[in-house]
């Protein structure tokens, strides 16, 4: 799980860079800034509340795991913005947005998702392409997918405003991991390793694609962990790390 970072301080306070000059008004006049603040607070808790019952069925830890997102932050984001410290601010609000395939600013405007026959049109689930590995190294380097995919979003720089999904074909991480699980991966395009330090991430190892957690060793070597304690070394982590896999569904 992403833990919130010291660089993220003011996002903790419920503001963020582009945020903070504006919030003064809050505390000394009742004029229409005040207004806009805490409209796109109230707009950002109700998307917030839309997307975690329809994807998460309403369980903040299945939240936590999919967006990297502090569990004890959301549950204050739960709360409604009627304090500082439980309004979701820019950061937080793009962090929602990736893993769900939302387009950027998406959380910052009202998509009425109180109404829940609103909501469930809004928030169908997206579909996740299931590839096969050369499907998958296919994408990676043209992106190109599957005529039946062809709908799928553009790759957001950064990290990816869209997932795809592997299947475990062998048995080799039973009883862990069953054979046919489904790994879900969000490419990155960029990242650092401490980003990624510990995290169950996706590597290309020799035509295969593996799963497991990466290790930062001494010299800036590092290892993929996999799930049966298999050690692989990355000998070059930049072009091998695909991207985070915040989830697996075992069949």
């Amino acid at each position: 799980m992403i833990e919130e970072s010291p660089d993220n301080l003011k996002e903790e306070r419920g503001f963020s860079n582009d945020e903070e000059s504006t919030s003064q008004p809050l505390k000394n006049s009742q004029n229409c800034v005040h207004k806009k603040e805490m409209d796109i607070y109230e707009i950002r808790h109700q998307n917030f509340m839309g997307m975690l019952e329809e994807y998460c069925g309403g369980k903040v830890i299945l939240f936590s795991e999919k967006s990297g997102i502090n569990r004890s932050k959301l549950s204050q984001y739960k709360q409604g913005p009627i304090r500082t410290d439980r309004r979701i601010g820019s950061n937080i609000a793009r962090r929602m947005e990736i893993p769900f395939g939302k387009a950027k600013g998406w959380m910052d405007h009202d998509h009425n998702l109180s109404d829940p026959v609103k909501r469930k049109k809004e928030l169908s689930t997206p579909v996740v392409p299931v590839l096969d590995v050369d499907q998958a190294f296919k994408y990676l380097d043209t992106k190109e997918l599957p005529d039946e995919f062809k709908t799928i979003p553009e790759m957001m720089p950064g990290s990816a405003g869209v997932s795809f999904a592997l299947k475990e074909v062998s048995t080799q991480f039973e009883p862990a991991i069953s054979q046919g699980a489904t790994y879900y991966i969000f490419p990155m395009l960029a990242f650092r390793p401490e980003m990624i330090k510990n995290k169950l991430i996706a590597c290309s190892v020799e035509g295969h694609i593996l799963v497991g957690r990466l290790q930062i060793l001494a010299l800036g070597k590092s290892t993929l962990i996999l799930p049966d304690k298999t050690v692989i070394e990355l000998t070059d982590q930049k072009k091998q790390v695909i991207g985070l896999v915040p989830f697996i569904r075992n069949p």
